[in-house]
């Protein structure tokens, strides 16, 4: 009768233990499998990382292989190494309202609602058969919409809270999807249905939100129904998604505002969740 020695892994029995060798045996340790990291945390979900958005600042460093010279001669600041590669960085940029910046040789990049490490690969992508196996770093310098936190399950009121106290407001519409939908998509003319809730950028106070009404609220997208930060902040967004908004006076209601609840050159915010798109009329 042939047998095997393997480890118990009883804590409490002795080190190892005798078995025959039969295919019932067998079937039961191939069942089994190794113990491993991935076995024992594989559905373990990754850590969300953090998107750019409109009004954040960003910087780009873009490193050549010894021989490239595609950024020596442009204006950007390029510095040789001792190893022959060359490092080169492009001035931040504020990503504008389009959600684009403009790396040299390679275009407008859009970034907004990407992770950094995805607009790595684009620039990559950009650069591809222009210069020697390029490496890029992208750096988040001035995070405007990460001053913004939303937290709240999708499919319920969120809470807005804006820190620090009596912050900056960004000067321009800042869009950010925190949760991309995966249904129709909504344009300008569209009859949309959302559920929002809106906020004073300076003090966190809500003045507004369908939530507590009880139903979404219903209008028709870039018609001028609606101020003019929702009629280009809503445009883009699918079914089932969720975008905050920041919202600059000039969007918003300008310099008299809309008393009592919304005092004049104020900043809003804005979570918005889209759940209908209809085609307009």
């Amino acid at each position: 009768m042939a047998v095997d020695v393997v480890a118990s892994t009883n804590p409490t029995s002795r080190s190892y233990e005798v078995f025959d060798i039969s295919p019932p045996v067998i079937a039961a340790v191939q069942r089994r499998g190794p113990s491993s990291l991935a076995r024992r945390f594989g559905d373990a979900k990754h850590s969300t990382e953090p998107t750019i958005g409109v009004g954040d600042t960003v910087a780009v460093n873009i490193w050549e292989a010894p021989g490239g010279v595609l950024f020596a001669s442009s204006a950007i600041t390029s510095i040789p190494s001792t190893t022959g590669s060359r490092n080169s960085t492009v001035p931040d940029q504020v990503v504008g309202r389009d959600g684009a910046i403009r790396v040299p040789f390679a275009g407008r990049i859009r970034v907004a609602g990407q992770t950094t490490r995805a607009v790595e690969d684009a620039i990559r992508a950009g650069l591809a058969g222009k210069t020697t196996d390029a490496q890029v770093v992208v750096n988040v310098t001035r995070a405007v919409s990460s001053t913004v936190t939303v937290t709240g399950e999708l499919g319920k009121k969120p809470t807005i809270k804006v820190t620090p106290d009596n912050p900056t407001p960004p000067g321009e519409l800042v869009i950010k999807d925190l949760k991309t939908g995966t249904g129709k998509t909504a344009k300008a003319g569209d009859k949309v249905s959302v559920q929002y809730v809106g906020s004073l950028y300076h003090n966190n106070t809500v003045f507004d939100n369908s939530w507590d009404k009880g139903q979404p609220f219903t209008f028709q997208l870039g018609q001028g129904s609606v101020i003019q930060g929702w009629d280009k902040g809503v445009v883009g967004m699918k079914v089932g998604g969720r975008r905050e908004l920041v919202i600059p006076p000039d969007l918003g209601y300008g310099a008299q505002g809309s008393p009592p609840t919304i005092p004049g050159g104020s900043t809003l915010v804005f979570v918005v969740d889209l759940e209908k798109v209809e085609k307009g009329s």
